[in-house]
């Protein structure tokens, strides 16, 4: 159920938080992580991780807020789902990859962020080591 909240970030925070990054509970970041806040998404609802066929991991976002708030972000999420609930596979994941996935930035290899799974449950993003 927590992994919903994301929807509402554009409600919970204020109007004047233009953008935020946001990342899941299990990542660790060991770089500085202005380099990914300094990536301008200006003309995109946010930037992200791509998994492959332009579908985006909603664990690791940079969201501009601005953008979401005048696409109507929270309305047009909500509508997804009264009308696509047999569509939904992947939680929240699913249902923002349907509703702004035709407007992302996908910036992981652009600024040489690499994520890697560590056991089973655990991402760690940062500067590839020479041992990887």
């Amino acid at each position: 159920m927590a992994s919903y909240y994301r929807l509402l970030i554009t409600e919970i925070l204020p109007n004047n938080v233009e953008k935020t990054i946001y990342l899941d509970c299990d990542i660790i970041v060991n770089k500085d992580i202005s380099e990914l806040w300094n990536i301008r998404v200006d003309n995109y609802l946010a930037g992200c991780v791509n998994l492959g066929n332009n579908y985006f991991n909603s664990g690791e976002m940079l969201l501009n807020l601005y953008e979401l708030r005048k696409f109507n972000f929270y309305n047009k999420w909500k509508k997804y789902i009264e009308d696509n609930l047999d569509k939904i596979d992947c939680y929240d994941q699913s249902i923002l990859n349907a509703v702004i996935g035709h407007n992302v930035l996908f910036f992981c290899r652009q600024i040489g962020i690499y994520t890697t799974r560590i056991m089973s449950n655990l991402i760690m993003i940062g500067e590839k080591s020479a041992n990887t």
